[in-house]
């Protein structure tokens, strides 16, 4: 289950409000996919500084508490137990991968 669906904000790539407010930058991180066995960014979402529910209130830093009290973020980690990439894990993932911009190329199926 990908962020999008556990909290049904309809901001994922073909979802109800992405027309009038934009696809989640997590639905079309590329570089993420997989991570966590997620679509795109859509289990590592707390590692985007742009996504999210709290991410306009206080910068990253505000955003990483809040990611910690999240109640999918809980999900997440109690599904993955010690196999969670941490936050430096995916910032690598996603040096390694591109240039630190998202990408707009996206997969429809988790893997």
């Amino acid at each position: 289950m990908n962020c999008w669906e556990f909290f049904h904000c309809g901001r994922e790539l073909g979802g109800k409000k992405e027309q009038r407010l934009g696809a989640c930058p997590a639905a079309v991180e590329t570089r993420l996919h997989g991570v966590n066995g997620g679509v795109n960014g859509g289990r590592a979402c707390w590692a985007l500084e742009a996504s999210g529910r709290e991410c306009r209130k206080g910068g990253m830093r505000q955003k990483i508490k809040s990611c910690l009290r999240c109640p999918f973020f809980q999900h997440v980690m109690q599904q993955e137990g010690r196999h969670l990439l941490s936050m430096s894990e995916i910032h690598g993932r996603m040096q390694v991968s591109g240039d630190g911009a998202p990408s707009s190329t996206t997969r429809s199926k988790e893997d």
